[in-house]
């Protein structure tokens, strides 16, 4: 369905979900309650266990609104392709923290090449960081994901990590 037109193929590696957006207001991606909209003409949207892909027609403006499913680090990758299968344009946010409320938001048009990443990592409704593809997200947003201390993970801070760090030091451990 896709011959001679250019695709634009987005792609997370998540804790993320999407929703589309074109000018004339169609969308495509997971609606309110979750299930798949494809009311973008000629989208198709898919869903995976811990990711999820959108094809669309890259001859309109797109708003591509994220939220967040859980705490942890997202990759939103964005591929225009043309009809023979050449990548011709990529757009990369990689390893982006984010809170289990965040929401962020990009537009994509024909002009822009490198389009911010809008992101609101507390779901406050204020955009907290702008981050251009292709660049680490700032000191500053990585700094609130750090996790100092609770090296076994179990959400608390007692004995059991210090005994985890000694291992590793002493014992070669993970």
């Amino acid at each position: 369905p896709f011959a001679q037109k250019l695709i634009l193929v987005g792609l997370t590696c998540s804790p993320i979900t999407l929703h589309i957006s074109d000018s004339e207001g169609n969308t495509t991606g997971l609606d309110e309650i979750g299930d798949i909209q494809e009311n973008i003409p000629d989208s198709q949207f898919f869903v995976f266990s811990h990711n999820e892909a959108v094809f669309l027609i890259k001859n309109n403006d797109y708003l591509v609104d994220i939220k967040a499913i859980e705490t942890g680090t997202f990759t939103l990758i964005f591929k225009t392709i043309d009809s023979e299968g050449n990548i011709i344009n990529q757009i990369e946010y990689r390893d982006v923290p984010t809170s289990k409320n965040g929401r962020g938001e990009v537009i994509l048009n024909q002009e822009n090449l490198k389009p911010e990443l809008s992101l609101d990592v507390d779901g406050n409704g204020t955009s907290d960081f702008n981050i251009l593809p292709g660049e680490n997200p700032p000191e500053e947003l990585q700094n609130m994901f750090v996790e100092n201390g609770d090296v076994n993970k179990d959400k608390r801070l007692d004995i059991s990590d210090a005994v985890a760090i000694l291992g590793h030091l002493f014992l070669g451990t993970e």
